[in-house]
C-alpha cells in the first residue's frame, strides 16, 4: 500500500482548525446539555462531563496551546458534587481508564506548571495512600513510572506549594531525597513485573534519576542550568550521576518501544538540568522523535518550552515553567 503523500502546511493549518471547531462545538453542547439537566441521575451528569473531559484529552494530542485545565476544573467540580473520587470508583461510576488518565494528568502537570497554579497539591496528598493501593493496576503508557515513586512526586508537588508560600521548614525535604535514593528499581522489577523485566528495570532506573532531579530542581536545593547548591548534600555528584544515567538512555530509547514512548517526562526533566550543546541536541532529537512515533504534538511543546529556557539564559525551574503546561495524552 503506498504512503499517503505528504500533505503542505496550509492543508494542515485548515484540518487542525476544523478539527478545533469540531472540539468546541461538541465541548458546547455537553456544556448547554450540563445548565439545562434537572436533579436526575448523577450518572448522566458525569458521563456528560467525562465526555468533555475525553474531548480536551483528545486537544492535548494535536493542539500548540491547548486550554486543558477549564475541562479538568469542570470534571472535579462534579466528581466532588457526585461524592470524590473513592466513592465513585466504589460505585462503579468511573473506570481504571477515568480515575487512572484524570488523576495522573493532574498531578503530572503540576510538576511542570508553576508552584502558585499547582492544584490540589493538599488534597493529593490527602488521598496519597488510596493513589498507592490502586496505582500499580493503572496502565497509562505515556507515564510508567514505579508507583512508589509516582507517589513521591506527590509529596514533592505539596512541598513545591509549601516552600512558595514561604512555610516549608529546612530539612523537610530531606526524607524525601532519602527515599528516592533507596528506591531499588531491580527489586521493584523483581516484585512486581513478570515479563520484559530488561525495559522495566530501565523504566524503573529512568523514572528514578528524573524523580530525584525533579524533586532537587522544584524544591530548589539545586538550581538547574547552574552549579549552585542550597544544601551541599554532595547535591552535584547526585545531579550529574542521575543526569548521566539519564541520558544514557534517552540516547538509546529507539531501541525499545516501551521506554521511548513513556519518556516525554523523564526527557523534559533532563533538558531542564543540560547545558552542554549535546545534552540539548540529543534531547531535542529524542523530543521530536517522540512526536513522530506517537502522534503527538507534545513532546513538540516540551521542545519549544525548553528551547526558549535555554536561550533566555535564566535558570531555575520556575524560569522554566511560566504557564500551567501538560506533556501527558
Amino acid at each position: 500500500m503506498a504512503a499517503p503523500a505528504q500533505l503542505d502546511r496550509s492543508t494542515v493549518s485548515a484540518l487542525q482548525l476544523k478539527a478545533y471547531r469540531h472540539h468546541a462545538q461538541a465541548i458546547d453542547e455537553l456544556r448547554m446539555s450540563l445548565t439545562h439537566m434537572s436533579e436526575g441521575d448523577p450518572r448522566e451528569k458525569l458521563n456528560i462531563t467525562l465526555r468533555t473531559f475525553w474531548i480536551a484529552l483528545s486537544e492535548l494530542h494535536v493542539s500548540r496551546d491547548p486550554s486543558w485545565r477549564p475541562h479538568f476544573y469542570v470534571l472535579t467540580n462534579v466528581i466532588n458534587e457526585l461524592g470524590g473520587i473513592k466513592h465513585l470508583w466504589d460505585a462503579r461510576m468511573l473506570t481504571t481508564q477515568d480515575v487512572s488518565v484524570y488523576t495522573i494528568t493532574l498531578i503530572v502537570s503540576n510538576t511542570t506548571s508553576p508552584a502558585r497554579q499547582e492544584v490540589a497539591s493538599a488534597a493529593h496528598l490527602a488521598m496519597l495512600s488510596w493513589y498507592i493501593d490502586q496505582y500499580e493496576t493503572w496502565e497509562y503508557a505515556p507515564f510508567p513510572c514505579p508507583g512508589p515513586l509516582f507517589a513521591l512526586i506527590v509529596r514533592i508537588n505539596y512541598l513545591r506549594t509549601r516552600r512558595r508560600d514561604g512555610s516549608l521548614l529546612s530539612g523537610e525535604a530531606r526524607p524525601i531525597l532519602e527515599d528516592i535514593a533507596s528506591f531499588s528499581p531491580d527489586e521493584w522489577t523483581i516484585a512486581t513485573k513478570k515479563d520484559h523485566r530488561s525495559t522495566w528495570l530501565m523504566i524503573a532506573k529512568v523514572y528514578r534519576s528524573a524523580v530525584l532531579l525533579y524533586a532537587l530542581g522544584a524544591l530548589d536545593i539545586v538550581t538547574p542550568g547552574t552549579s549552585r547548591l542550597v544544601n551541599q548534600d554532595k547535591g552535584s555528584d547526585r545531579v550529574a550521576r542521575f543526569l548521566t544515567e539519564l541520558m544514557l538512555v534517552i540516547s538509546n530509547a529507539s531501541h525499545s518501544t516501551l521506554v521511548h514512548y513513556g519518556l516525554v517526562w523523564p526527557t523534559l526533566i533532563a533538558g531542564v538540568y543540560a547545558t552542554s550543546i549535546e545534552e540539548r541536541d540529543i534531547i531535542q532529537t529524542e523530543l521530536a522523535a517522540i512526536s513522530r512515533a506517537c502522534g503527538m504534538v507534545s513532546p513538540l511543546v516540551a521542545k519549544k518550552v525548553l528551547e526558549d529556557f535555554w536561550s533566555s539564559g535564566e535558570h531555575g525551574w520556575e524560569a522554566c515553567f511560566k504557564a500551567p503546561f501538560s506533556f501527558l495524552a
